[in-house]
This record gives C-alpha cells, structure tokens and sequence, in this order.
C-alpha cells in the first residue's frame, strides 16, 4: 500500500479522533453550565449578618422527594451543590435554626411545604458553570436565626401603649416548657425548637393571656393584656385590697396590746379603779 495513502488516513483518523474529544469536552461544557447551585447563608439572630456554618442544603423533585444532593455551607457561609434537569425545589436546615429572609429573585417560598423553595432557573445569574442563587454580588441567600418566639406585652393605660416588665411568658409543647420574664420595655425572646407552641402570660394586676398554635416562624409578636377589674374591696384591685387588709389587723393588734397592758385590776369579779393621787407621809407618822 502506498505510505502516502496510509499516512492520509492515519492523520484523518487523528484529526476525526481530536474532534470527538473537543466535541465530548464542548458537550459536557454545556451540560456544566447549570451543573451547581451556588449561594450564601447567613446568621442574623443578634441582628447582625454573620455567615452560617453547618446549614444542610438540598435538592428536591417536583412531588417533593428528595434528590440525595446536597451540600452544608462551609466556615465563609457559601455552599455548591450540583442539580440536575429534575431538579424543582430547595430547602436549608440546620438544628436550631429557622429561615426568616431570602434574598433571592429566583427563590419562591412554596406554602404549606415545611421550608422548601422553588428554584425559577431562567431567572438565574450565570457566573463561570454555577447557577448563582444570589441577586447580585454581595447579596445574601438566605438569612437565618435561631428558633425562637419573642414580641411585646403591653398593656393601653390611659390611651398610651405601655410595655409590662416582669411578666412571665411560657411556651409548651408536649412535654417541653420554656419560660422568660419581660424586661423594662415588655419584651421577651425564647429559643426554642421549630414547631407550634402554646403561649401564656401572666402579670400582677392584668388577665391572663393565653393562645395556641403560634409558630417559631411567626413575625413579632404583640400582646396586649387587660387589666383586672378594681371590685375586690372599696375599688381596690386584690394586692391593694389585702394591703389595706393588713395595715387594719396591725392596727388593731396595737389597740389590744394597749388595752392589755392599761386594763384595771379585778377583784372578786370587780373592777378596782383607784384615781386618788398618791398621799404624801406626814412628819408625825414618821414619828410614830
């Protein structure tokens, strides 16, 4: 055979060989395109945005069943995990934690859903091969806090709203009981397991309050107390009521102690009253 023919075909089965790699290597390119998600978590519950670490993130299906992909955010708060074209929903966990913002165009909370969010993917930011979940830049993914119910009790006196300190606020859930008492301004927080509680409030001088199902994803909460009516005893509401009460029995316990010590002697049955002053000693009985 001709060395010219062999030599030919041996580079055209090079050149046909090279585009099959580049072809295979464009292809899976492609494919990488919308390979990861990747997006920022953050910890908010002193007020300040610090990054989270340890927050479980994951994929899910349409009919909401998990996709086994996932990823945890790192010591930076950032986290990467790959999806597929089944890919429907995204959800973040972490003990203790709950999300209270996301601050992402392409994430919609789902209702009713336990924390997942819809992923719109033609809504999302190219940047390199990842599917950035964040809206720009420095934006954050999503802001999480520690579980937990707080809010205000107060009280309307004289058309003023007034925060109520020292009131005791108890949430209850089966068997777990958390309680804290409200400062200066009527505020309270209680960290807790994510779920739905029962709350009560008490307070000298107010009904109590009472409610169920309230949530460690609700907003702030404001309860407002009534004040007990003043019907106990001349107007007074019960803690004036028994004051007034004991500043009687003292007064009395006074008087009889004064009539123990100044009551006159008895005999046979008699009183002995004796109001003669005192007879001064003459010269001549001392005589005598």
């Amino acid at each position: 055979m001709d060395k010219r023919i062999v030599a030919l075909t041996f580079a055209c089965l090079m050149a046909l060989a090279a585009f099959t790699v580049m072809d295979a290597d464009g292809a899976d390119a492609e494919d990488a395109t919308f390979s990861q998600l990747h997006g920022m978590i953050y910890d908010s519950s002193d007020g300040t945005q610090k990054p989270l670490a340890g927050v479980t993130v994951k994929t899910w299906k349409l009919d909401r069943t998990s996709l086994d992909q996932s990823g945890t955010t790192q010591s930076s708060g950032d986290f990467n995990i790959p999806y597929s074209s089944e890919t429907k929903y995204i959800s973040f966990a972490l003990e203790g934690y709950s999300i209270v913002n996301v601050c992402s165009s392409i994430l919609t909370a789902v209702p009713d859903s336990d924390g997942l969010y819809s992923i719109n993917f033609d809504q999302c930011l190219i940047d390199g091969d990842a599917c950035n979940l964040y809206t720009s830049e420095n934006a954050v993914t999503a802001d999480m806090s520690k579980s937990r119910i707080y809010g205000k009790v107060f009280a309307m006196i004289d058309g003023d709203e007034e925060g109520i300190e020292g009131a005791t606020v108890t949430v209850t859930k089966d068997r777990t009981t958390l309680t804290a008492k409200t400062d200066s301004d009527g505020n309270f927080s209680i960290s807790c397991p994510e779920g739905e509680y029962r709350i009560t409030v008490t307070a000298r001088g107010f009904d109590d309050y009472a409610k169920s199902g309230i949530s460690t994803s609700d907003d702030e909460l404001s309860i407002e107390m009534e004040q007990k009516e003043n019907s106990v005893l001349f107007n007074l509401d019960l803690p004036h009521a028994a004051a007034l009460f004991g500043i009687l029995i003292l007064v009395l316990l006074v008087l009889v102690t004064i009539y123990l010590i100044k009551r006159p002697e008895t005999i046979n049955g008699l009183y002995v009253v004796n109001d003669l002053e005192p007879r001064e000693k003459k010269k001549d009985d001392e005589e005598d």
